[in-house]
């Protein structure tokens, strides 16, 4: 679930907040169930972590050499296009109330 919310913007970073939304409203995830599962992720090494120097947010990113193991050879284009669409209202409405 969060593999594909990422690997929509797999060439750029989400902060946490944005990952949250987005789970929130796809899946119903609570705010602390995703914050476990991107931990997890990280954790065995398919998630990149790190905190942005500027606002102090955690950003996640996938990391590129695990991304072939779970999305096979379609890539990002086996993502359903719902996914996609509430990424990119997320990542355009975030950037909309800096």
């Amino acid at each position: 679930m969060i593999r594909d919310v990422l690997a929509v913007v797999s060439g750029s970073w989400m902060t946490l907040y944005e990952v949250q939304i987005c789970m929130t409203r796809i899946w119903g995830l609570t705010r602390n169930k995703t914050r476990e599962l991107l931990e997890e992720m990280v954790e065995i090494g398919d998630c990149l972590a790190e905190t942005d120097e500027k606002t102090h947010e955690l950003k996640y990113h996938l990391h590129p050499k695990r991304v072939k193991f779970w999305m096979g050879l379609q890539g990002c284009q086996g993502i359903p296009a719902g996914i996609v669409e509430v990424v990119a209202i997320t990542k355009s409405a975030v950037a909309s109330e800096v």
